[in-house]
């Protein structure tokens, strides 16, 4: 089950605004499906402020009931939010890593199809040319209303 922690109004109501299906590896089952990201085993990572006085909240999220480390280290899915001093307005990025695809929804929405990887993916670091890519980043604004906080 997820965390009790007591964020700040303005995290909260972005991260009750998340929603995440779970793929067993990169094509296998579905572990949880349209889940609330709230409901992920969860730790805060860090929080406060910056010499700039913008304040962040850094979250990590473990996608699996089984895991390996114990304790969880959460960070397979990783969400900073950062208070942009415009009223209501904040910057989320959303990180996934993991051999476990991913697919995180905002408001209903599809922002981000984490594929995963398997063993075929991991290259010889000394092959740079055949190293590709994996992706699993996304960054967006957001207008929360004050009376939603």
């Amino acid at each position: 089950m997820g965390s009790e922690t007591n964020y700040p109004p303005w995290v909260k109501a972005i991260l009750e605004k998340i929603s995440i299906t779970i793929y067993r590896g990169r094509t296998g089952s579905v572990l949880r499906k349209d889940e609330p990201i709230l409901n992920l085993n969860s730790k805060p990572l860090s929080h406060g402020g910056s010499e700039y006085n913008q304040t962040a909240y850094i979250i990590g999220f473990e996608d699996e009931e089984k895991i390996w480390n114990k304790p969880s280290d959460c960070s397979d899915i990783v969400v900073k939010i950062y208070d942009l001093k415009e009223p209501g307005k904040y910057r989320v990025e959303i990180f996934c890593s993991g051999v476990n695809r991913k697919v995180i929804k905002f408001e209903g929405k599809e922002i981000l199809n984490y594929q995963g990887y398997d063993e075929e993916d991991i290259k010889d670091i000394r092959n740079w040319k055949e190293i590709e890519s994996i992706r699993g980043t996304v960054i967006f604004d957001v207008q929360i209303p004050k009376q939603d906080l």
